[in-house]
C-alpha cells in the first residue's frame, strides 16, 4: 500500500498531526485503514475502538485474577497493572511495584466505594478494579496514563495504547499525550466496563 496520502491525512487535524501520522503508519501495516477512512474523526474513532477493545479485555482479565487471588498474595497482572493487597483494616500487605502507591486517604475512599472507578493523581490516571474477601481488600490500578514532572530515558510517560503500543512511531508521538477526564478536544476515548466515559488521551500543540 502506498503511503503518499499520509501527509494530507495527518494535516486534517493539526493538534494530532504527528500522532495521526504514527497511527496511520501502524494501521496501514496492520491492514485496518483504507483510503476511504482517512478523515480526522473516522481515524480517531477507529483508533479509539481498537484501544477500547484491548482495554476492556485487560480490565476483565484483571477482575478475574483479583477474584481468584483470594487471600494469597502473588499475581501476574496484565497491562502493567499495579496490584495492591490490603487487610480489612487498611494495612498494605503486598504490592507488585513501586511505580505508584496511593496515599492512605485515597485508599480509604477506594475501599469505601464498591464500584470500579477512575483514579487521577498528579498527572496520572488509572482505572481501579476491585475485589474483596472476608479478610482482605484487593485493588488493581490499570494505567491509562502515567506522567512524570521530569522526563528522561528512565522516566518516559506510560500510555495505554492497546494494539498500537508496540509501534515505535506511535510511542514517540504518544509522549505528547495528556489524560483529561473532561475535554472538548478530539482524542482517544476510554469507557469503563459499563460504557461510561472515563476520559480521553489528548495532545496539545507544542
Amino acid at each position: 500500500m502506498k503511503l503518499h496520502w499520509l501527509p494530507q491525512a495527518a494535516s486534517l487535524l493539526p493538534r494530532f498531526r504527528n500522532l495521526l501520522a504514527a497511527f496511520l503508519l501502524a494501521s496501514a501495516a496492520l491492514g485496518i485503514v483504507t483510503e476511504s477512512l482517512l478523515t480526522d474523526t473516522r481515524v480517531l474513532r477507529l483508533v479509539s475502538s481498537r484501544v477500547q477493545e484491548d482495554f476492556s479485555r485487560v480490565a476483565l482479565e484483571l477482575e478475574e485474577k483479583l477474584v481468584a487471588l483470594g487471600d494469597s498474595l502473588g499475581i501476574s497482572p496484565p497491562g502493567r497493572a499495579i496490584v495492591l493487597h490490603y487487610s480489612r483494616e487498611g494495612q498494605l500487605r503486598y504490592w507488585n511495584t513501586n511505580r505508584y502507591l496511593p496515599d492512605s486517604g485515597r485508599v480509604r475512599r477506594l475501599m469505601a466505594s464498591p464500584k470500579f472507578e477512575l483514579l487521577t493523581d498528579r498527572g496520572r490516571a488509572y482505572y481501579v478494579i476491585k475485589a474483596s474477601s472476608d479478610t482482605s481488600y484487593r485493588l488493581a490500578l490499570l494505567p491509562l496514563f502515567e506522567g512524570y514532572p521530569l522526563r528522561n530515558e528512565l522516566l518516559e510517560p506510560e500510555v495505554f495504547l492497546g494494539p498500537f503500543g508496540s509501534w515505535p512511531a506511535v510511542a514517540d508521538a504518544a509522549a505528547d499525550f495528556r489524560f483529561e477526564p473532561k475535554s472538548s478536544l478530539p482524542g482517544v476515548e476510554f469507557l469503563d466496563l459499563n460504557g461510561k466515559l472515563l476520559g480521553k488521551l489528548v495532545t496539545y500543540d507544542a
